[in-house]
């Protein structure tokens, strides 16, 4: 019979009272005053947040789930709305110079960038900053589209397939913090589709109209094939980075679907309470603590939003 040590290469340590969990998530140790294994365990779950302040789909969202930032998308026409997420509710800050459907972003709450979109019509190039109180017009994309992707800051920002007319360019291009140039073109174009992480580390997953499980990883020149995700999606949300990432939701028809990734493979996490699409979420906040706002949950729009949490909980190993 093989040993602990034998098996992961380490012998089990023993202390008289648990550690704390962050110190000990995912280890095993011995409890010499209660003579129990013990180890710890990411326990996944969605929590109701506070409502976003209109019901609106096919928007982007940037930001931390206690420092989140929505913008544009459709209620059902195109709008410019903007607003800021503290953790617990949303309030209404100076919005963008410009009203779209469908357009993408990457950044912070006060570090944003947000660039695309359509209303409807030829496919917008437009590119704004905002800085935490105002958004300033930028140079342009080099190409027009909408149901496109980001990933990356406000310096470093990463533009991501969409639409242009009736097809998916694969095309991508980089933001050095004044302009846009060429990147590495994706081996599929994807829109709709959900993203997160850097510049030189992204990774993109899902895609409209016709649903996928493929993911794809970006390293800052070039593309390769991700792991499948465990069910086909489009119309989705991602967060976190390439080697931690969240999907949520899902549609045609909605869904609260919701998947992790590590960098190798995709594992199902709780679905979220409310199924919808074409949602928004904390894009560029951790995957273990990001949230979801907004999207389309079959007919019309919502403004509800949810939280998700990876906690870290000690459990006691039984040995029979």
């Amino acid at each position: 019979m093989s040993t602990y040590k034998q098996l992961v290469g380490k012998y089990v340590k023993s202390y008289s009272s648990d550690p704390s969990v962050s110190y000990a998530e995912g280890e095993l140790w011995y409890n010499t005053s209660s003579n129990t294994f013990k180890t710890s365990v990411l326990v996944y779950a969605w929590a109701s947040g506070g409502n976003y302040p209109i019901s609106v789909r096919e928007f982007y969202g940037v930001g931390t789930q206690t420092a989140g930032l929505g913008f544009n998308g459709t209620s059902p026409g195109g709008t410019n709305i903007s607003s800021e997420y503290n953790g617990s509710s949303w309030g209404s800050v100076v919005n963008p110079g410009i009203s779209a459907i469908a357009r993408a972003g990457s950044g912070t709450q006060t570090a944003a960038l947000a660039f695309g979109g359509e209303n409807p019509g030829p496919a917008f190039t437009s590119t704004e900053e905002y800085n935490g109180s105002s958004w300033t017009a930028q140079n342009t994309l080099g190409s027009g589209r909408y149901a496109l992707n980001g990933a990356g800051t406000q310096g470093a920002g990463l533009a991501i397939g969409g639409r242009s007319g009736g097809s998916s360019p694969a095309a991508v291009e980089e933001y050095g913090g004044t302009s846009w140039t060429s990147g590495g073109g994706q081996p599929s174009g994807t829109s709709y589709a959900g993203s997160c992480g850097t510049q030189t580390a992204a990774i993109v997953f899902g895609s409209a109209p016709s649903a996928t499980t493929a993911s794809y990883e970006y390293d800052g020149s070039s593309w390769t094939t991700g792991g499948v995700l465990p069910t086909s999606v489009q119309r989705t949300s991602g967060a976190g980075t390439q080697t931690a990432a969240l999907q949520a939701g899902n549609g045609p028809p909605a869904t609260g679907l919701t998947s992790a990734y590590d960098g190798t493979s995709w594992a199902a996490r709780p679905s979220m309470a409310t199924a919808r699409q074409n949602l928004a979420s904390s894009a560029t906040g951790p995957s273990s603590a990001s949230m979801v706002f907004g999207g389309n949950p079959g007919s019309g729009t919502t403004n509800a939003t949810e939280e998700f949490t990876g906690t870290a909980t000690i459990q006691t190993v039984t040995t029979s």
